[in-house]
């Protein structure tokens, strides 16, 4: 009985994407070191929950991997070789990430927030106008959340200033006394 000679199996879109993970993870623990404290009395520092959070990350992207690699779920489902095409179809999500982080101070949250989830929802195979309409609708949710009920200060935009063509939403926060 003659058993075939194991092929080393290609990185697949899942093992890329924990590889960049863990890299950006990596990134992150190490600024997080360089984080200045701003009250002399703050003993645990403001460094203590981002190297949590990046230590964290690196644990569990460390236990997928393990479990991608223990089960074989990088493998072809079909049974096939697989393809580059089929591969790069995996990391098909990323790009609407990384043209989020790109668009997110130049066009602000509202604008930004509206073309990533459109685009993610066509990615994963939605109809143009029902990704429209939950573009819109999740965008004016969160805005709402963050910027009327949390208070907190998003990127408004400096290339399409989002305060400039929509006035109502800096007067409507200053009027609920935020």
């Amino acid at each position: 009985m003659t058993s075939e000679p194991k092929t080393p199996r290609a990185i697949g879109g899942e093992s890329i994407i924990v590889i960049c993970f863990v890299v950006l993870m990596s990134l992150f623990l190490y600024q997080s070191f360089y984080l200045i404290p701003t009250m002399m009395s703050d003993f645990v520092g403001p460094s203590l929950f981002p190297q949590l959070i990046a230590i964290l990350g690196l644990i569990l992207s460390a236990i997928y991997y393990y479990q991608l690699r223990s089960n074989g779920s990088a493998e072809p489902s079909e049974g096939g070789p697989s393809t580059a095409r089929g591969e790069l179809s995996n990391l098909a999500p990323v790009g609407p990430i990384i043209l989020y982080v790109l668009l997110l101070e130049p066009i602000g949250f509202l604008f930004a927030t509206v073309i990533y989830i459109f685009i993610a929802m066509l990615v994963y195979g939605r109809s143009w106008v029902e990704s429209l309409i939950y573009a819109v609708t999740l965008s004016i949710t969160f805005f709402s959340l963050f910027y009327y009920a949390l208070l907190a200060q998003i990127p408004m935009g400096w290339f399409i200033r989002t305060e400039s063509l929509l006035p109502f939403i800096v007067h409507l926060r200053r009027a609920m006394g935020g």
